[in-house]
């Protein structure tokens, strides 16, 4: 619906990946259970991040361990907060309960 006008750069993001409500219609709550299927923070195919699979471990034994320290503690509502980026946005804080 935009029109571009010819010579113009153009700079593509991918902002909104796992953004979409009809494919992830909870994408603002934190749930490590969400069971969605076909997520982009990785990448794919070819361009998919050499390292995923470390991340992913090491995200799973970070939160194994603090759930062990502390299974008390859970998340506070609405507490995330974000900073916008370019190309992405990253998490600045989230709220904890015990």
């Amino acid at each position: 619906g935009h029109t571009i006008k010819a010579h113009s750069a153009v700079f593509l993001m991918l902002g909104s990946a796992n953004r979409d409500p009809q494919q992830y219609p909870e994408a603002d709550t934190f749930d490590l259970n969400h069971g969605y299927k076909n997520t982009l923070e990785f990448g794919r195919g070819h361009h998919s991040c050499f390292g995923k699979n470390l991340v992913r471990y090491q995200i799973i034994e970070a939160v194994r361990v603090i759930l062990s320290q502390c299974p008390e503690l859970t998340l506070a509502q609405q507490s995330f907060q974000w900073e916008k980026r370019l190309a992405h946005r990253w998490l600045t804080a989230c709220g904890v309960t015990t």
